[in-house]
Formats: structure tokens, C-alpha cells, sequence
């Protein structure tokens, strides 16, 4: 066997033994989090494809850490046709806590469910929709503001008018989301 064959095949065994030592765990990215209407449960939606994923996480005062990997496969089979869920029950409501993908550094923005059945009624959160529907309005007279029966439940549904150079007028809502609304989610 020539030195030039040999050297090709140490090469070989080499990439391979490295594409099934990394395949043996891989890091999965975290594309989003959503939250139960009580902050206990998160679901997460991952960039995987059917896999088996082993998720870690660890929590203390201030934050709620996550590391999602993906156990035994030799090539990530992600995207977005494709996505895995995984749950996670928290012993404590997130709260304020901040939510970080260990994989990417990240810091994630749980989205709440619109509003839980156990913690308040359709009526209390009505009413608060309407409080922040009045609240945008108020920031802008000009703005369409309503509030429409959605497939969870009622949505506030938001569209501002339209300035003479084409561009919409653009309020911060966050303020009005933060006074009524948030403090329903925690």
C-alpha cells in the first residue's frame, strides 16, 4: 500500500470518528418559548427534526437557564417544515426571570398563552383588553383598536393609520401591554 493511500484512509477514519463523536450530542437551537397563562410550563420549539433531545435546565432567582441536545444522530434535521416541541414544568412560576438558550447565549421572550382559565376569567381578561385597547388609543386617537373573538379566545387586533409619506404612525404599545395585561400573565 503507498504512503499517499495510507495517509487518504488515516484521513478517512479520522473525519468519520469525528462526525460520530459530534453526533453523538449536538446542540439544538431553541426557535421560541411559550408559556402558560401561570408561568409553570414552557413549551419549546426546537430546531430539530424527530429527534431524541435530552433538555437541561437549570433556574434560580433570576434566571431560567436551557440547554437542548440532541442525542445520537449524525446530522441535524432541522428547519422549518420541521420542529420539535419539548415541555418543561417549572416547581415555580417564571415570573419576572429571564429565559436563556445556553446553546446560543440568547435571551428568549416567552410568549404567554392568551389567557388561562385556572388564574382569571374571559371576563377579567376582556377587561383588560379593553383597558389597553383605550390605553393605544389614547397614545393615538387615530388608531384602530378592537377586540375580536379568536381561536383561543378574544384578541386585541391593532392597525394605525397611515402617514402622507406612505410609512404607518408608530406608537409603543408596550407601556399599555405592560400596565394591563402583564400583570395577568404573572
Amino acid at each position: 500500500m503507498s504512503i499517499r493511500r495510507s495517509v487518504l484512509r488515516i484521513a478517512a477514519i479520522g473525519v468519520l470518528s469525528a462526525l460520530l463523536l459530534a453526533g453523538c450530542s449536538s446542540p439544538v437551537t431553541i426557535q421560541g418559548v411559550t408559556a402558560s397563562g401561570d408561568g409553570t410550563v414552557l413549551t419549546l420549539s426546537l430546531s430539530s427534526c424527530n429527534a431524541d433531545l435530552a433538555v437541561n435546565y437549570s433556574e434560580d432567582e433570576d434566571a431560567l437557564m436551557i440547554l437542548v441536545q440532541e442525542r445520537g444522530s449524525l446530522v441535524a434535521l432541522g428547519g422549518d417544515d420541521c420542529n420539535d416541541l419539548d415541555t418543561i414544568v417549572l416547581g415555580e412560576p417564571l415570573g419576572d426571570r429571564i429565559v436563556i438558550d445556553e446553546q446560543t447565549g440568547q435571551q428568549l421572550v416567552p410568549v404567554y398563552e392568551p389567557w388561562n382559565q385556572q388564574r382569571f376569567s374571559e371576563a377579567q381578561y376582556r377587561a383588560a383588553l379593553e383597558e389597553t385597547a383605550a390605553c393605544i388609543r389614547g397614545e393615538d386617537p387615530e388608531a384602530r383598536v378592537e377586540i375580536r373573538d379568536g381561536d383561543q379566545g378574544p384578541e386585541l387586533d391593532v392597525e394605525f393609520r397611515d402617514l402622507a409619506d406612505g410609512e404607518s404612525s408608530t406608537v409603543n404599545v408596550l407601556p399599555c401591554y405592560a400596565e394591563f395585561l402583564d400583570p395577568l400573565r404573572r
